[in-house]
């Protein structure tokens, strides 16, 4: 099995426990391949949180929320 699939494998268990539509879905799953280290248990509790309260965000805007955390 490749990294890649693991990964992929490793960020659907760590999102099961929300629903997200897939255009951010998509989004945050390839950037977690790529950045995997910018995906801590805080920004795995935050993600649906923030889907709840703007369920208009874009993928863009997501993935910006995503490097903000890390940057606190």
């Amino acid at each position: 099995m490749s990294d890649d699939t693991k990964l992929r494998m490793e960020y659907c268990e760590r999102s099961w426990g929300y629903e997200l539509p897939d255009r951010l879905e998509f989004a945050i799953e390839n950037d977690y391949v790529q950045n995997k280290s910018l995906y801590t248990e805080e920004v795995f509790k935050v993600i649906p949180f923030l889907f709840e309260l703007q369920p208009e965000i874009t993928a863009n805007e997501m993935l910006d929320f995503v490097r903000r955390v890390n940057e606190t």
